[in-house]
């Protein structure tokens, strides 16, 4: 579970400093904004069981809709263990999706895994 923490940690750190850059008037002959270029980010979680694991529940934190950008889920790849994942937003405007895995098996792998496009 260290892997899918420090995961999210990352994550999360990456999310947050998106919502630092500001659309702001830029003096003449300052710096100049390029074109917009799109991203395709893989967010998520794989537990990898060394013995049977019963009611797993993990949260992962997601990029949000911005002024200066916008999110889409294009992919959602999840292992027979996942019983359900939902999405929320919490305080402060934080997305977050939350994963629940009633059983996973010694030697299994479980994975809920999301591609999202960033434009």
């Amino acid at each position: 579970m260290p892997r899918a923490f420090l995961l999210g940690a990352v994550l999360w750190t990456t999310v947050a400093s998106f919502g630092l850059a500001a659309d702001t008037e830029l003096p003449e002959g300052g710096i100049r904004l390029g074109d917009k270029q799109g991203q395709r980010w893989l967010i998520g979680l794989r537990v990898q069981a060394k013995g049977p694991c019963f009611g797993v529940f993990a949260t992962v934190p997601l990029p949000t809709d911005w002024a200066e950008q916008h999110v889409e889920i294009v992919n959602e790849e999840t292992s027979p263990h996942v019983g359900s994942i939902e999405f929320r937003e919490v305080d402060g405007g934080v997305k977050q999706m939350v994963v629940l895995m009633p059983r996973i098996n010694a030697g299994e792998e479980a994975k809920a895994l999301l591609t999202v496009a960033v434009t």
